[in-house]
């Protein structure tokens, strides 16, 4: 059997960076990165088109991560590309980012996040991220005023 792939399959210390964590590798799947990785308490930064790339279907990872393992995911590298290419412009790619950020503003993130996108398109990703969390804030405020009300024992308003 080759050994091409193997610094891929299991990436080597080279591509750990000490102050950050292991930034995963489009070849590296979720699997890997959950049983090795963070079950090994290894630090992980989590790059959304890197993941994208190896998982058509990778948002359950990313909540399990989050729910589980925050705390091992320092930095987010909020990415937007395709199956095949990264480092796009955020909505150019097919990153379901939008949903990334709602789970990240959902379990409280509180690490990092860095948006990865040309540098002439970084304007827009922040007005991305900013609009799609404003339009979460005022859901949320609502449900948190109706718990509030729950909890005080009268019904909410607008409810």
């Amino acid at each position: 059997t080759s050994t091409r792939y193997v610094p891929n399959l299991y990436p080597d210390s080279r591509v750990r960076a000490p102050a950050h964590g292991y930034e995963n590798d489009p070849s590296v799947s979720a699997f890997y990165l959950e049983t090795t990785h963070l079950a090994g308490s290894q630090p992980l930064v989590l790059d959304t088109a890197h993941l994208h790339m190896s998982e058509a279907a990778y948002l359950p990872f990313v909540e399990r991560v989050l729910a589980n393992h925050a705390d091992l995911v320092p930095v987010v590298h909020l990415a937007d590309g395709t199956r095949v290419n990264d480092g796009m412009p955020f909505g150019e790619g097919t990153v379901p980012l939008a949903d990334v950020l709602g789970l990240l503003d959902a379990y409280d993130y509180d690490g990092v996040v860095t948006l990865e996108a040309p540098q002439s398109a970084q304007p827009d990703a922040l007005a991305f991220c900013e609009r799609v969390l404003g339009e979460r804030e005022e859901p949320a405020e609502r449900a948190a005023a109706g718990r509030r009300a729950r909890e005080a024992g009268r019904p909410a308003s607008g409810n």
